[in-house]
């Protein structure tokens, strides 16, 4: 969620000692040391200590804790172009993936997967919903200066998804500063081979009509992996 004081940071530290005490106090594997002795002398951290940093990184990183489990089941068979795609994040070959499909089609499901599993694979992620990025400005306009540094900050994590970029969301706001921002932060990460994956329900037409060439041109170039939940090729359109 967006913070809504300056103290957001303090309170997730707060969380976050409260969380690791709680996860050692239960755990059987290290005794409640959060370190696992292969000797006298070596050890490793241990899975309380390892799950506790996953949370926070998904905490930090605006994930609904819904999203923090395995779904039940399995994404990555179920949707063969997100295991290709995890490849290429493992391989450090990024790319973008856009996610085109009706409500209830799975598309956030598929991006939450991927933050998911980028968290456990050490890398920072951050996800936003396009209509929250409108409330940002709107609350930074009334001094809520620390919510555009959540906001920066999150978008120039290694792996970011935008959900939500819907035709409510695009008509609203074309050609306003809202469109002017999403288009720098697409084409910034982009140009700086950062992973964005972003959801829509929108056809190519009206991505394009809606945000513009600046980030449609980005979306339809190489930079992208391009998946349709309707379509066979969504840039196609």
């Amino acid at each position: 969620m967006i913070p809504l004081d300056k103290n957001h940071d303090d309170r997730l530290r707060m969380w976050y000692g409260d969380r690791i005490a709680a996860l050692k106090g239960q755990c059987e594997k290290c005794a409640g040391e959060g370190i696992i002795m292969a000797d006298e002398s070596t050890g490793s951290e241990c899975e309380c200590i390892k799950q506790g940093k996953f949370e926070l990184k998904m905490l930090r990183g605006n994930v609904p804790e819904e999203y923090w489990q395995e779904p039940e089941f399995n994404v990555a068979s179920t949707f063969p172009s997100i295991k290709d795609y995890l490849v290429q994040l493992g391989e450090s070959r990024p790319k973008g993936l856009m996610l085109a499909g009706s409500n209830g089609t799975g598309k956030t499901t598929k991006a939450c997967y991927v933050l998911r599993r980028a968290a456990r694979a050490g890398m920072g992620v951050f996800r936003i919903e396009a209509p929250e990025i409108v409330r940002v400005q709107s609350m930074v306009r009334s001094g809520a200066y620390w919510a555009d540094m959540w906001l920066q900050t999150g978008m120039f994590q290694p792996v970011v998804s935008i959900d939500e970029m819907g035709s409510e969301f695009g008509k609203s706001f074309t050609g306003g500063e809202i469109r002017t921002l999403m288009a720098y932060f697409i084409k910034h990460r982009s140009e700086n081979n950062l992973p964005t994956i972003i959801c829509t329900n929108m056809s190519f037409k009206a991505f394009k009509e809606a945000f513009g060439e600046s980030i449609s041109s980005v979306v339809h170039g190489n930079k992208f992996v391009a998946e349709s939940l309707i379509e066979a090729d969504w840039r196609q359109q």
